[in-house]
């Protein structure tokens, strides 16, 4: 599932939390791991709104029992550092939080611009069965 939202767009970036989010519940096995990834979620998108300006790419691939979510930007990119910041810090607790939280997390930066971070959720469904 594939979405885009520039980010200068306040009221469409609260919406599509909650449609990463409904996405989620439509799909999860049960309700296990999804405030988590609400959480994860809402941290991603509001570092995007605020470091990065323009269009927001935000892709979840459920491949197999956990998603993958990436968000990818046109920001200034970043180096990934998930330590817990020092108290006079007023950001960089976000990822700390989101890296405490889903089994793996990636971040680079793109080639022409901004930044991906890739996240593996903390939500689970139940794998389909193959009939072939």
């Amino acid at each position: 599932m594939d979405w885009v939202v520039d980010t200068s767009d306040s009221e469409r970036l609260r919406a599509l939390r909650g449609d990463v989010v409904g996405y989620l519940r439509r799909h999860a096995a049960d309700d296990v791991g999804l405030d988590d990834c609400e959480l994860v979620v809402s941290e991603l998108i509001t570092n995007v709104a605020r470091h990065a300006h323009g269009p927001v790419w935000v892709a979840v691939d459920w491949p197999g029992v956990h998603p993958t979510i990436r968000v990818a930007d046109v920001g200034p990119g970043f180096d990934l550092a998930v330590e817990l910041p020092s108290t006079e810090s007023v950001s960089g607790r976000g990822l700390f939080i989101v890296n405490s939280i889903v089994s793996k997390l990636e971040a680079s930066r793109r080639a022409s611009g901004g930044s991906i971070v890739t996240a593996t959720l903390p939500v689970a469904r139940t794998p389909s069965v193959s009939i072939d």
